[in-house]
């Protein structure tokens, strides 16, 4: 049987970090890059980091997830809400 990975990507005011996991949670691939500002820029980025994880994986990814802590005012110098995503249902809720 083919080992497959789990993809995940911390998404950070200063740096999007990315990797792949093995099933026993062994990193096998990773990589970062400076976060952008303008959002259509940030998911650029995403998608040349998850186009490079699929084209490196020793096999096939059965998951994606994605660590976003908050989003961050530049304007106030502070963080405006916290999202979390339930992975269950997959929909938004959010905590102070």
């Amino acid at each position: 049987m083919m080992s497959s990975y789990d993809a995940g990507f911390d998404i950070g005011g200063t740096r999007i970090k990315y990797g792949l996991v093995d099933r026993d949670g062994r990193l096998v691939r990773k990589g970062n890059v400076r976060s952008p500002e303008a959002i259509a820029d940030i998911l650029a980025v995403l998608e040349a980091a998850w186009a490079s994880l699929k084209k490196s994986a020793p096999g096939p990814i059965r998951s994606c997830g994605f660590g976003i802590a908050g989003f961050y005012s530049r304007k106030s110098g502070r963080s405006s809400s916290r999202p979390i995503i339930r992975a269950s249902t997959a929909t938004p809720s959010s905590r102070p």
